[in-house]
């Protein structure tokens, strides 16, 4: 289908969630990184998809397997029931699984601070792309 003009689906919403660099006061617990792709350093081919959680300051970190995005909803609720402190925001690629309206209005109704990476700025993810499972 041939675009029309105006803006992508999601641009607008991606305005409204701020862009966040690795400035992190890690002395608040409760901030975490969030995003879900492990294809090395091409998305051809088949890959598998986890949310990976980590949180900034303790290092906490959980997955649970998934991408679109009601499942990676459903996952961040059940990985937040599970955690020992309280969140204070959430820090995501720019993937559709996290910048929807979904996670938008869950984090406005929880009072959240949502924000997000540059795209395509892998090293802007930081804390969850240098965590490794043990």
């Amino acid at each position: 289908m041939k675009s029309k003009g105006g803006p992508k689906p999601g641009s607008l919403l991606k305005q409204k969630i701020p862009i966040r660099l690795t400035e992190w006061d890690t002395s608040k617990v409760g901030y975490i990184e969030g995003m879900v792709v492990h294809c090395g350093a091409s998305t051809s081919g088949e890959y598998i998809n986890t949310l990976n959680t980590t949180e900034i300051s303790s290092g906490w970190w959980e997955a649970i397997m998934g991408r679109s995005q009601e499942h990676s909803f459903w996952a961040l609720k059940e990985i937040r029931k599970r955690t020992p402190f309280e969140w204070r925001g959430i820090d995501s690629d720019n993937g559709q699984e996290f910048v929807n309206q979904i996670l938008y209005k869950y984090c406005q109704r929880e009072k959240l601070e949502f924000t997000r990476s540059r795209p395509n700025r892998k090293n802007d993810n930081t804390y969850i792309e240098q965590k490794k499972p043990t």
